[in-house]
């Protein structure tokens, strides 16, 4: 402790430098947002109902202590390092004497070095084997937890009506098959094509700091809240904060940038597609079971006595929307439809 203490200095360097040095350790809040995630499920405090649910009681020390712990073992950490001599940052690596790239296994050589300057090299070897062990267990957890809220977050968005039914199907266990193979496949298919460990935590920050960016942006913005004012301010900072650090995020880690811009691309794509299909649905039993209308560009669409007044459709290239607005219109007179979005159907 006193090496490490002694090896401390004061920030020095541009502005720009240190906050970048501060959005590089911002993986350190995925802890606090997947305990915030699970406030839904959370024991109700007493008193509280489900139309007005309220978990202050359970939530707040599970945030604290995750807090807690973040705070002080990233700082703890962050000192072990300067307790170690002789690292050399080459090329966004970092070696040690002896060792190189010791930047993804810090902790087994921490545990090798103190453990083995203590004890001697050969329990050193011992414990860092056991470290190695001990984080692959912690980080097989974390990947189960991350799995967990896709097949959930999936699972819900298909309850939204946001994708597809099949994400709704449950196996005997219980679980959202479709979104279960989805949830494992693509991070395996990410670990094989990012190997190295700089480049997939760039692109869990982005998602992470997004999402909690957003959560923040659109709750604190929402006046239907019921949210005291120093919360919704406070919030609000924050949010301005996670922003800044998302764009920053997005600005220095291009593979970052393409990774947010196709899923966010792919998603919306796939989600106007399930809407238009189901806006499709919807439209097709006000369609009259008619014969089908022949019109050629020349010929007009007048009406009998008896079969109320035409409608005039503005739309060029009529879609599931303007069918679906088309048939609303006609729908009180005697639900006829105008012959472009008839023809565009049939």
């Amino acid at each position: 402790m006193g090496e490490a203490l002694g090896h401390l200095q004061p920030l020095h360097g541009s502005l720009a430098q240190n906050c970048a040095g501060f959005v590089g350790i911002v993986l350190a809040l995925s802890g606090v947002e997947a305990i915030a995630n699970a406030t839904g499920v959370m024991k109700l405090d007493p008193g509280s109902t489900d139309a007005k649910p309220c978990v202050v009681k359970t939530s707040t020390p599970a945030i604290l202590w995750v807090m807690i712990e973040v705070c002080v073992f990233t700082a703890l950490f962050g000192l072990a390092a300067h307790a170690l001599s002789g690292l050399q940052i080459v090329g966004g690596d970092v070696n040690a004497p002896g060792a190189e790239g010791v930047r993804d296994y810090m902790l087994r050589y921490m545990g090798q070095v103190f453990v083995g300057g203590a004890l001697g090299p050969p329990f050193g070897h011992i414990f860092a084997v056991v470290v190695s062990i001990v984080f692959g267990l912690l980080l097989l957890s974390a990947s189960n937890t991350a799995i967990v809220d896709l097949i959930a977050i999936q699972f819900l968005m298909s309850r939204d009506r946001e994708l597809p039914k099949i994400f709704q199907r449950l196996n005997k266990w219980g679980v959202p098959s479709a979104g279960m193979l989805l949830a494992t496949i693509v991070p395996m298919l990410l670990v094989i094509i990012v190997k190295d460990m700089s480049g997939l935590a760039d692109l869990y920050a982005v998602g992470v700091v997004g999402a909690i960016a957003t959560n923040l942006g659109a709750t604190s913005t929402d006046r239907k809240l019921s949210i005291k004012s120093w919360e919704r301010t406070l919030m609000f900072a924050t949010f301005i904060v996670m922003a800044a650090i998302e764009l920053s995020l997005l600005i220095d880690k291009p593979n970052a940038r393409y990774f947010a811009v196709t899923i966010l691309a792919v998603g919306l794509i796939l989600r106007g597609l399930v809407q238009e299909r189901r806006m499709k649905k919807e439209v097709a039993p006000l369609l009259p079971a008619s014969t089908p209308m022949q019109l050629t560009r020349n010929e007009s669409a007048s009406s009998d006595a008896g079969t109320g007044e035409a409608i005039l459709c503005p739309f060029a290239a009529p879609g599931a929307r303007s069918i679906s607005l088309c048939a609303r219109r006609a729908r009180p007179a005697d639900g006829s439809i105008c012959s472009s979005c008839a023809s565009s159907v049939l």
